[in-house]
C-alpha cells in the first residue's frame, strides 16, 4: 500500500470515499455531493489545515485539492486564535544517532605468570529522542604457577549499563506506542498546539514555559477533536514521561590446580555471579491520560547472588596396554533472588521522581 505524507493528497483521499457514497449511492446532484462531502470529511477528521476563499470548498468536484487553499488555518477562541498546522510526525520522531565503542586491553606475563586486563566504554543514542544506551565493562584475568605443582587462576569481570527507552514501545495500538502512532497518524494533524502571536504562527507554551503538545481533545488543546487516538501523543509522553532502567553485573571464577602425583589431580573451580537491575517508569501530570492522578511512578529493583564450587580429582594412569581414568567430583551452589517494586500517585514535583515524593502508594 502507499502510504499518504501529503496533507492535500490525504484530503482528497478521503474526500472521494464520501463523496462517491453520496453522488452514486444518494443519487445527489454533483454540486450537493461535493458540498456534504467535504463538510462530513471535515466534521469526521476534526481538523481543518487549509484556509479557502470564503464560499468555496476544500476539494472541488474534480477531487482535487482547492488551488487557492494555502497551508494552516486559524480559529479564533476566546482570547486566542488557535493556528492548525500539520507536522511530519516522522521526522520529528526518528533522528540520526551516534554511536561510540572504545576499548582498550593490556596483557603481559612472565614465566610463571600471565595476565589480561581491559576496560570498555559504549555510549550509543538512539535514533527515537531520549532515548540510548550506556555501558561501561572490565575484565581482570591472571593465573600463577605458585609452585611446581600448584597453579591458581582468576577471571572478573563487570558490567554497568543504563537504558534510556520510551514509554509504551509495545506491539500494541496504543496512543502512547510511538511507532505505531508515527506510522499510522493522518498527515494532516500537528504534533504541537500553536497559536497567533503578532500574526505569526508560534509554539503555545504552559505557565512553566514548557511546549504544549496536540492531544486531539477539544476544551483541552484546541477547539476540535481529532478523530485519531484522542488523549494521545507519544513526543509528548516522550519528552514528559521518563523510562529507564540501570543494570549492574559481576562474575568472578577462581580456580586452583594441585598435582598431587604425575597420575592424581585435584581442581577447585568456584563461581559468583551477582547481579542488579533497577526499572524507573515515570508518566507525568501535566499531559496525556495521567493528568487525572497527578502523575504516576512505578519502580522496581532485583537483586540475584549466585554462588557455584566444584571439586574434582581425577586419576589417570596406564597399565602396560591399559589406561584407567578416574573422575571424582562435587558440586554445590546457592542462589538468592530478591525483589521490590513500589508504585505511587500524585507528584509532589516532576523533579523529584522518588516514591516518598508521591501523594498515594498503591499495589
Amino acid at each position: 500500500y502507499t502510504t499518504l505524507t501529503d496533507p492535500g493528497e490525504y484530503y482528497e483521499a478521503a474526500y472521494a470515499m464520501l463523496f462517491n457514497n453520496n453522488y452514486y449511492n444518494n443519487g445527489l446532484s454533483l454540486e450537493a455531493a461535493n458540498k456534504k462531502a467535504n463538510d462530513n470529511m471535515l466534521k469526521y477528521l476534526g481538523y481543518q489545515a487549509y484556509t479557502i476563499p470564503e464560499g468555496q470548498q476544500l476539494v472541488g468536484i474534480d477531487g482535487k485539492l482547492n488551488p487557492s487553499a494555502t497551508l494552516g488555518y486559524a480559529i479564533k477562541d476566546g482570547d486566542e486564535t488557535f493556528w492548525i498546522q500539520p507536522d511530519n510526525w516522522k521526522d520529528m520522531a526518528y533522528k540520526s544517532a551516534l554511536r561510540q565503542d572504545y576499548n582498550l586491553s593490556v596483557n603481559g606475563g612472565t614465566d610463571r605468570s600471565n595476565f589480561y586486563a581491559s576496560v570498555g566504554y559504549l555510549n550509543e543514542d538512539g535514533i527515537i529522542e531520549y532515548s540510548g544506551y550506556e555501558r561501561i565493562t572490565t575484565r581482570f584475568k591472571a593465573d600463577y604457577q605458585v609452585k611446581k605443582w600448584l597453579n591458581i587462576g582468576g577471571n572478573i569481570s563487570y558490567t554497568h549499563s543504563r537504558t534510556d527507552s520510551n514509554p509504551n514501545m509495545s506491539t500494541s495500538g496504543s496512543s502512547t506506542n510511538l511507532m505505531y502512532y508515527t506510522s499510522m497518524i493522518a498527515p494532516i494533524y500537528p504534533v504541537y498546539v500553536r497559536v497567533l502571536k503578532d500574526s505569526n504562527p508560534v509554539i503555545r507554551t504552559d505557565e512553566n514555559g514548557n511546549p504544549q503538545y496536540d492531544y486531539g481533545v477539544a476544551g483541552q488543546n484546541y477547539p476540535v477533536n481529532r478523530a485519531f487516538l484522542q488523549t494521545g501523543n507519544p513526543l509528548g509522553s516522550n519528552r514528559y514521561n521518563k523510562q529507564y532502567s540501570f543494570g549492574n553485573q559481576m562474575n568472578a571464577t577462581f580456580t586452583a590446580d594441585l598435582d598431587i602425583t604425575s597420575y592424581l589431580k585435584f581442581n577447585v573451580t568456584s563461581n559468583v555471579h551477582w547481579g542488579s537491575a533497577l526499572a524507573h517508569s515515570y508518566d507525568n501530570a501535566l499531559y496525556g491520560p495521567k493528568v487525572s492522578v497527578n502523575g504516576e511512578l512505578s519502580k522496581s529493583q532485583t537483586t540475584a547472588l549466585r554462588t557455584n564450587n566444584i571439586q574434582t580429582l581425577t586419576f589417570l594412569k596406564s597399565f602396560g596396554d591399559h589406561n584407567v581414568n578416574v573422575l571424582v567430583g562435587h558440586e554445590y551452589y546457592d542462589t538468592k533472588s530478591y525483589y521490590l517494586s513500589a508504585s505511587a500517585r500524585g507528584a509532589f514535583s516532576p523533579e523529584i521522581q522518588e516514591i516518598n515524593a508521591f501523594a498515594t502508594k498503591y499495589d
